[in-house]
């Protein structure tokens, strides 16, 4: 099967002071895209707080130390997208 390539670059948002893309030109590579990938799809969608609004959270804010559950699915949906245990 031949393949079909093409020459598109996916621009990110900047992670602090550095530019961050994506091309198809044989450059250096990097096996954490999906991490960058599902940081892009949360700030365009808001996903991650979407999904939060979905479900009624009965605990006791003051003794939860995060309040809300969107915060803590942002802080886990990372690690479990991308296989790594947190």
């Amino acid at each position: 099967m031949k393949t079909e390539c093409n020459g598109k670059r996916f621009e990110f948002h900047p992670v602090g002071q550095r530019e961050v893309r994506a091309d198809f030109d044989g450059g250096s590579i990097t096996s954490d895209g999906r991490g960058l990938l599902l940081r892009e799809v949360e700030k365009q969608t808001a996903i991650v707080e979407r999904f939060a609004g979905r479900f009624t959270d009965r605990r006791e804010p003051e003794r939860v130390g995060i309040v809300g559950l969107a915060p803590q699915l942002r802080y886990r949906t990372p690690s479990r997208c991308t296989h790594f245990a947190a």
